[in-house]
């Protein structure tokens, strides 16, 4: 399945809807998408509600975004689901790496990389019980 992404302009804000599955081969499409689609955008809203699947390609292009928006106004994540982003912690290994770039992250990133392990937490417990 591929990637759909809309963009409904409010003034200086603008809402992204995503749709489809953001991974290796559709993850370029969103970075393109945000260089030349959010260049006057001082507000940002990615909306998750239709997006089936995350990988760890798709999270950094998220993350160039939050970077870029930090600079000019500010950013935020609706319809968030815990399931959308378990491929990055299906391995040990790719655990370590996520927690090394929350800690050597700004402020900003860090937070977001601390909500999306929160997430995950969240949902091993359940499991669990």
């Amino acid at each position: 399945m591929s990637l759909k992404i809309e963009k409904k302009n409010e003034g200086t804000k603008d809402t992204v809807f995503l749709t489809g599955r953001l991974d290796t081969a559709t993850a370029p499409e969103l970075d393109t998408f945000a260089e030349k689609e959010l260049i006057n955008t001082q507000e940002l809203v990615l909306d998750f509600a239709g997006l089936e699947y995350i990988s760890s390609a798709g999270l950094r292009v998220i993350l160039k975004m939050q970077k870029f928006m930090n600079v000019k106004g500010t950013m935020k994540l609706i319809h968030v689901s815990h399931e959308r982003f378990l491929i990055f912690f299906d391995k040990k290994i790719r655990i370590c790496r996520f927690i090394r770039i929350c800690i050597a992250a700004n402020a900003k990133k860090r937070s977001l990389c601390f909500f999306i392990w929160f997430m995950f937490c969240t949902h091993i417990q359940r499991k669990n019980h």
